[in-house]
């Protein structure tokens, strides 16, 4: 549904639910071959790219990446209630935090360009609203950047060997918190 509203009209402001990004499919081949077929008779381009049901896991991300395909680049994504990213992106994660990595074109080397051809970041910038953006360490503030491939610049905030200071000075460049009010340019 996301997709064909972003092509009738992609100037306009859209809401998802993080849950719009879990895809939903038991664990019943079945399911999966339902899922498939939807996405299929909106995306045919993608026939090929989606075909195979091996892996629920491979299949979802590769759905994310043909989404990613067919959606226009946006100018800001705003990602509310952020920290619920804070496991980020990696192999044994939330189907969904990657599902939704994939569909903003989170740099991966798991992005084959024959199948996935306009893949790449759907977003120029984003913002991240959390009121518990740090719940334990600065990996977790690592990791939301992370799922959005934009971690790269701060990977200080997962480096177990930086002390402390060097973690804050890192956080300090892009963290706003407990602002009253905020000049932006």
């Amino acid at each position: 549904h996301f997709v064909r509203e972003t092509t009738v009209d992609p100037d306009r402001d859209f809401f998802l639910r993080f849950s719009s990004f879990s895809l939903g499919a038991g664990d019943a081949e079945v399911d999966l071959r339902s899922l498939r077929d939807k996405f299929q008779r909106e995306l045919p381009w993608v026939a090929d790219a989606i075909q195979s049901l091996k892996s629920k896991r491979e299949f979802k991300d590769n759905l994310g990446k043909a989404i990613c395909c067919a959606l226009p680049v946006f100018d800001l994504l705003v990602v509310d209630e952020a920290h619920n990213l804070k496991h980020g992106f990696a192999e044994r994660i939330a189907a969904r935090n990657r599902v939704l990595a994939f569909a903003f074109g989170r740099q991966s080397e798991d992005v084959d360009r024959r199948d996935f051809p306009h893949y790449g970041p759907r977003a120029r910038r984003v913002l991240f609203l959390s009121a518990t953006p740090i719940e334990d360490d600065y990996r977790q503030l690592w990791n939301q950047l992370d799922v959005f491939g934009m971690g790269g610049r701060f990977a200080v905030l997962r480096d177990s060997q930086a002390i402390e200071d060097q973690k804050r000075n890192a956080a300090k460049r892009f963290l706003v918190r407990r602002v009253t009010s905020l000049e932006v340019d």
